[in-house]
């Protein structure tokens, strides 16, 4: 046949430049609530306990060998902590565990300043130590849901890299709590702060 006949090619709308803006900033309040979220969650949850230590051993008047065995148990908690994750991400979404859970490491945190016995540590050092793992395990539901396919990698990397920058800020904040008040107070307001970005973020 002389005639031939050409369908007609489906149009495809492209993004407006206020809708690509709105996904990058999008983007960018993901990356930075992850970002605080995860460094509080390793920084408290993890890393500022050893760092009043020492405080505690001597106001608790434990042994080391018996630290020792609240941190040797504590390291069985991020076992508990992944299929719970695994579990919280499927049913409710990466974002909201992540948000959520800090709500969760406050409540631990304040445990710390009850504290008077072995016994009583053991449980909120091991409960807290799955608070990061908690934190963790869903970024990367997150990532597939809210940030491009060609900055996933750079967003998990910046969460990761914000435990590190905590250690540093732990360091300022139980310096300063020991030199003017006590381990005690330092968790409440440890925690006082978690639930701020909690509620900050939510």
């Amino acid at each position: 046949s002389r005639y031939m006949f050409f369908k007609k090619k489906e149009v495809i709308p492209h993004a407006s430049a206020a809708e690509m803006n709105q996904n990058q900033i999008h983007s960018l309040l993901v990356t930075l609530v992850c970002t605080v979220l995860t460094g509080i969650a390793y920084g408290f949850g993890m890393y500022l306990f050893p760092m009043v230590m020492p405080e505690m051993v001597r106001d608790l008047e434990l042994s080391y060998p018996l630290i020792a065995v609240v941190n040797g148990t504590a390291q069985i908690s991020p076992y508990i902590g992944i299929p719970l994750a695994g579990y919280l991400t499927q049913r409710f979404g990466g974002l909201k565990v992540v948000i959520g859970v800090q709500l969760l490491g406050a409540v631990l945190l304040m445990g710390y300043f009850s504290v008077e016995s072995m016994a009583g540590l053991t449980v909120v050092t091991f409960l807290t130590r799955s608070w990061p793992t908690m934190t963790w395990i869903p970024l990367v539901s997150v990532a597939s849901e809210h940030i491009p396919f060609d900055r996933r990698g750079a967003m998990l990397t910046i969460c990761s890299s914000a435990a590190c920058f905590f250690i540093f800020v732990d360091g300022l904040i139980s310096s300063w709590f020991l030199a003017f008040f006590n381990w005690r107070l330092m968790w409440i307001a440890v925690a006082a702060m978690t639930l701020l970005c909690c509620a900050i973020s939510w």
